[in-house]
Formats: structure tokens, sequence, C-alpha cells
């Protein structure tokens, strides 16, 4: 069957998926509202996947296929509905408290969990993006002190080849104390960064992104938001469909 020109992974998943309608009985000549009946049966998930590959295969066809995009829009809209869902259901740590609990820290003397919390607070960085060294090598993530200033480089993330390298200047006073009382020898990070940050971190890095944009959104601070997804280094629509715990409206458009 011709798909077109994609990809061989894509190709294999389009295949996968019409294996799939054909074992669970799909009439490939149904009308749009059968074919919502038909999906009804699935998760939203799985229907959107299944519904892609319907619609291709429509299009290939020579049917007008509008219709069927508007069906997939809806789809979408009520999977990211669900997923939001999901994600109020958990118990994420509201951010007043979270920077209780970050102050905590610092008076504790807990200086390097305090320098891992707030660079993952205030500039959104993954775990990857923690995996840092505390000497200007040009290479992988840094942090040094230069200046009267601390000097955070990130040249190894998930997203560096979109958005490149990316350098934040960190003038906050506590901050500096809190990275000058660190001892870089005591520092073993292992290769499965994941573990060893889950007992540092005050929660995880995705959770404590959600509770922040939440937080902001709550406010009507899309400035802040926009600060955010470039430092974190994704997009705003992403971050509206993909850490916004509010299932009612976005601040940004």
């Amino acid at each position: 069957m011709d798909f077109g020109n994609v990809s061989e992974k894509t190709k294999k998943g389009y295949e996968q998926r019409i294996n799939r309608l054909n074992r669970d009985g799909f009439d490939f000549d149904s009308t749009l509202e059968n074919t919502k009946g038909f999906l009804a049966s699935y998760d939203t998930q799985t229907a959107l996947d299944l519904l892609n590959i319907i619609l291709v295969l429509k299009r290939n066809s020579g049917i007008d296929v509008n219709a069927y995009r508007n069906y997939r829009d809806e789809l979408n809209r009520r999977m990211n509905i669900e997923r939001k869902q999901r994600l109020q259901s958990k118990k994420i740590m509201k951010i007043p408290f979270f920077l209780q609990q970050l102050q905590k820290l610092f008076q504790e003397g807990q200086w390097y969990r305090y320098v891992l919390n707030y660079l993952c607070f205030h500039l959104g960085v993954r775990n990857e993006d923690l995996d840092f060294s505390f000497k200007d090598s040009g290479t992988g993530n840094t942090l040094v002190f230069k200046n009267n200033v601390v000097v955070y480089t990130r040249r190894k993330y998930k997203t560096v080849k979109t958005y490149g390298v990316q350098q934040h200047v960190i003038k906050d006073p506590q901050f500096i104390e809190a990275y000058l009382n660190i001892d870089p020898s005591k520092i073993k990070i292992p290769p499965q960064i994941g573990s060893y940050l889950k007992v540092r971190l005050l929660q995880s890095e995705s959770d404590m992104f959600k509770a922040h944009i939440q937080f902001l959104e709550e406010k009507g601070d899309t400035e802040r938001i926009r600060d955010l997804a470039e430092t974190r280094g994704t997009n705003v629509s992403t971050v509206l469909s993909h850490y916004n715990l509010n299932t009612e409206k976005y601040v940004i458009s």
C-alpha cells in the first residue's frame, strides 16, 4: 500500500494500525458517523491513532477529509482534558509550600539540594540538565562562579538542537552563598541520574514544572510562562497542552 513519502518507521506504524482495524472488523468504506460509532469503544488515544490512519487512507482515495480532521481535533481536545484531569488527581506539591521547603533546605545547610531544586524551579530544567560540573570545561553542563555571579551553561539537554546552548547568569545572593558552600569533591553523579535526583529533589522535575505552570496560569503571568518555556527548551503550546493543570482556560492563545 502506498503511504506516500514517509519513513519506514511510520509505514510500519500505519500497517500495524490497519491490521488492528481489520482484526476488529472495521469497514473501510464506512461513513464518518459510522466511523465515530466504531471508534467510540476505544480509549481516546487509541481512537486518535486509528483515526489518523483512516484519514490517510480516505485522503489517498480522493475523499474529502475535512470532516475527519474536525473529528480528530475534537478527539485531541478530549485527550488534553483527560490528560489534565489525570494530572490534577496526582498529589503535586503546591508552589507556596514548595518555596517554604526550598527555603528550609537553605536554612538547614543542605546546599547541594537547595541548588538543584532552585535551578529546577526557577529555570524549569529537566533531570539531564542537572548533571553538571563545577569547572568551566567548555563541554557538557557547567555551573561555575566567576565575576561575583554563578554562570549555569547547558550544552547537553533534551532540545539543545532546537534551542542551542543556553547560559544563565544567577545573581541571587542566597543561591551564590549555597553554591560556594558546596564541596564539589563530594558530588558523584551516577549514569542513571533519575534515581539519584529522586531523593534530592523536593518533587520530580516534571511535577515541579506542572505545579509552577499552574501557579503562573492562575496569576495570569503570561510573560513568566513564556520565559519558563524558553529556558526549559520547549514551545509555549507544548507547555499549555502537556503541563498546564487547568482544563478550563489558557492565558496564552
